[in-house]
């Protein structure tokens, strides 16, 4: 199952906790997928889906990062 974890920092490299982040899923044959979540503690928020190519990862409403390889940790610096 593909997952995609994601960690948001503010310019001081703090994480931020409660932070909104939602995911944009591009797949090859199915519609694409919105999933939302929120940052815990540590800034860190997980998305495990059932299938997918890439990703664009949007925190406070702005897309942030374009077309994220699945399966691995990134980091958004807002």
């Amino acid at each position: 199952m593909p997952y995609l974890n994601i960690r948001v920092l503010d310019e001081e490299n703090n994480p931020i906790p409660g932070e909104k982040v939602t995911i944009f899923i591009s797949h090859m044959l199915s519609p694409q997928t919105w999933l939302k979540d929120y940052t815990d503690d540590d800034g860190r928020v997980y998305f495990d889906f059932d299938g997918g190519v890439s990703a664009d990862v949007h925190v406070r409403g702005n897309c942030e990062l374009k077309s994220v390889e699945l399966n691995g940790e990134v980091t958004v610096s807002v």
